[in-house]
Protein backbone atom coordinates (compact mmCIF):
# COMPACT_ATOMS: atom_id res chain seq x y z
CA UNK A 1 0.00 0.00 0.00
CA UNK A 2 1.62 3.50 -1.13
CA UNK A 3 1.54 6.56 1.36
CA UNK A 4 -0.63 8.98 -0.03
CA UNK A 5 0.55 12.13 -0.55
CA UNK A 6 -0.93 15.72 1.41
CA UNK A 7 -3.02 17.55 -0.26
CA UNK A 8 -1.92 20.98 -0.93
CA UNK A 9 -2.28 24.03 1.34
CA UNK A 10 -4.54 26.63 0.32
CA UNK A 11 -3.72 29.94 1.27
CA UNK A 12 -5.56 30.46 4.73
CA UNK A 13 -7.65 33.72 3.27
CA UNK A 14 -9.96 33.38 -0.47
CA UNK A 15 -9.55 36.64 -2.56
CA UNK A 16 -6.90 39.17 -1.81
CA UNK A 17 -5.97 38.69 1.74
CA UNK A 18 -4.32 41.95 3.51
CA UNK A 19 -0.84 41.31 4.22
CA UNK A 20 0.73 44.94 5.76
CA UNK A 21 4.05 46.02 4.71
CA UNK A 22 6.36 48.05 6.97
CA UNK A 23 9.00 50.35 5.66
CA UNK A 24 11.64 50.69 7.79
CA UNK A 25 13.30 54.09 7.56
CA UNK A 26 14.21 55.18 11.18
CA UNK A 27 18.03 54.54 11.67
CA UNK A 28 21.06 56.79 12.07
CA UNK A 29 22.78 55.92 9.13
CA UNK A 30 25.73 56.27 10.75
CA UNK A 31 28.14 54.72 8.26
CA UNK A 32 27.52 57.69 6.10
CA UNK A 33 28.53 60.57 8.24
CA UNK A 34 27.16 63.80 7.93
CA UNK A 35 24.21 62.01 5.01
CA UNK A 36 21.29 59.75 5.36
CA UNK A 37 21.59 57.34 3.34
CA UNK A 38 18.09 57.00 2.74
CA UNK A 39 17.99 61.08 1.09
CA UNK A 40 20.22 59.86 -1.10
CA UNK A 41 19.00 59.47 -4.92
CA UNK A 42 18.53 56.31 -6.71
CA UNK A 43 16.84 56.15 -10.09
CA UNK A 44 16.47 60.15 -9.48
CA UNK A 45 14.31 59.69 -6.19
CA UNK A 46 15.19 58.94 -2.69
CA UNK A 47 15.89 55.94 -1.34
CA UNK A 48 13.28 56.12 1.35
CA UNK A 49 10.93 56.96 -1.70
CA UNK A 50 11.59 54.10 -3.86
CA UNK A 51 11.42 51.77 -1.10
CA UNK A 52 8.08 53.03 -0.37
CA UNK A 53 6.75 53.33 -3.88
CA UNK A 54 8.02 49.67 -4.85
CA UNK A 55 6.11 48.27 -1.60
CA UNK A 56 2.53 50.29 -2.98
CA UNK A 57 3.16 48.83 -6.27
CA UNK A 58 2.66 45.65 -4.78
CA UNK A 59 -1.36 46.69 -3.91
CA UNK A 60 -1.18 45.46 -0.69
CA UNK A 61 -2.39 47.92 2.05
CA UNK A 62 -1.64 49.12 4.43
CA UNK A 63 1.91 50.25 4.10
CA UNK A 64 3.57 51.87 6.84
CA UNK A 65 6.76 54.38 7.39
CA UNK A 66 8.73 53.87 10.27
CA UNK A 67 10.51 56.74 11.09
CA UNK A 68 12.97 57.43 13.87
CA UNK A 69 16.37 59.39 12.84
CA UNK A 70 15.64 62.90 10.90
CA UNK A 71 11.90 62.00 11.15
CA UNK A 72 10.68 65.22 9.23
CA UNK A 73 12.89 64.74 6.19
CA UNK A 74 12.28 61.34 5.24
CA UNK A 75 8.68 62.24 5.65
CA UNK A 76 9.03 65.09 3.06
CA UNK A 77 10.51 62.52 1.07
CA UNK A 78 7.43 59.97 0.76
CA UNK A 79 5.25 63.20 0.43
CA UNK A 80 1.84 62.30 -1.24
CA UNK A 81 2.43 58.65 -1.04
CA UNK A 82 -0.42 56.52 0.18
CA UNK A 83 1.98 55.66 3.70
CA UNK A 84 1.18 55.58 6.92
CA UNK A 85 3.99 56.84 8.95
CA UNK A 86 4.76 55.72 12.53
CA UNK A 87 7.34 57.25 14.69
CA UNK A 88 9.90 55.14 16.97
CA UNK A 89 10.41 56.91 19.81
CA UNK A 90 12.97 53.70 20.26
CA UNK A 91 15.07 53.78 16.95
CA UNK A 92 18.18 54.71 19.11
CA UNK A 93 18.00 50.78 20.44
CA UNK A 94 17.89 49.32 17.18
CA UNK A 95 15.76 47.43 14.37
CA UNK A 96 13.51 45.63 17.04
CA UNK A 97 12.28 48.60 18.19
CA UNK A 98 10.83 49.57 14.59
CA UNK A 99 9.94 46.32 13.85
CA UNK A 100 7.74 45.94 17.42
CA UNK A 101 6.39 49.24 16.54
CA UNK A 102 5.60 47.96 13.35
CA UNK A 103 3.81 45.02 14.71
CA UNK A 104 1.81 47.02 16.86
CA UNK A 105 0.15 48.61 14.08
CA UNK A 106 -1.22 46.28 12.24
CA UNK A 107 -4.73 45.72 11.65
CA UNK A 108 -6.73 42.84 12.70
CA UNK A 109 -7.47 41.80 8.92
CA UNK A 110 -4.17 41.19 8.26
CA UNK A 111 -2.65 37.52 7.67
CA UNK A 112 1.27 39.20 7.87
CA UNK A 113 3.56 41.73 7.77
CA UNK A 114 5.83 42.40 5.25
CA UNK A 115 9.26 44.06 6.83
CA UNK A 116 11.32 46.02 4.20
CA UNK A 117 14.13 47.88 5.11
CA UNK A 118 14.42 50.65 3.31
CA UNK A 119 18.00 51.11 1.89
CA UNK A 120 17.39 48.25 -0.27
CA UNK A 121 17.75 49.50 -3.88
CA UNK A 122 18.06 45.77 -5.13
CA UNK A 123 14.72 45.18 -3.98
CA UNK A 124 12.01 45.41 -6.57
CA UNK A 125 8.44 45.06 -6.56
CA UNK A 126 8.65 41.72 -8.48
CA UNK A 127 10.71 40.56 -5.31
CA UNK A 128 8.27 41.71 -2.86
CA UNK A 129 5.74 40.23 -4.53
CA UNK A 130 7.62 36.88 -5.36
CA UNK A 131 7.63 36.53 -1.41
CA UNK A 132 3.83 37.43 -1.08
CA UNK A 133 2.96 34.94 -2.84
CA UNK A 134 5.59 32.39 -1.21
CA UNK A 135 3.90 33.66 2.06
CA UNK A 136 0.35 32.74 0.90
CA UNK A 137 1.42 29.47 -0.45
CA UNK A 138 2.05 28.53 2.77
CA UNK A 139 -1.12 29.36 3.69
CA UNK A 140 -0.02 32.64 5.29
CA UNK A 141 1.27 30.62 8.48
CA UNK A 142 5.15 30.65 7.55
CA UNK A 143 7.90 32.76 7.74
CA UNK A 144 9.28 34.28 4.77
CA UNK A 145 12.98 35.07 4.16
CA UNK A 146 15.15 36.59 1.20
CA UNK A 147 18.17 34.93 0.80
CA UNK A 148 21.21 35.42 -1.28
CA UNK A 149 24.05 32.80 -1.91
CA UNK A 150 22.31 30.65 0.58
CA UNK A 151 22.00 33.19 3.64
CA UNK A 152 19.35 34.62 4.83
CA UNK A 153 18.77 38.20 4.37
CA UNK A 154 16.15 40.98 4.29
CA UNK A 155 12.94 40.85 3.83
CA UNK A 156 11.34 39.08 5.56
CA UNK A 157 7.10 38.21 6.03
CA UNK A 158 5.82 37.19 9.44
CA UNK A 159 2.57 35.86 9.92
CA UNK A 160 -0.16 37.06 12.33
CA UNK A 161 0.35 34.13 14.45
Amino acid sequence: MKASKPPARRPAAVGNPAIAIAVLAAGRSSRMGERNKLLARFEGKPLVRLAAERALATGRRPVFLVTGHMAEAIEAAVAGLDVETIHNPAFGTGLSSSIKAAVRAVPDGSIGLLVHLADMPGITTAHLAAMIDSFLATGGEGIVRATAQGRRRNPVILPRS
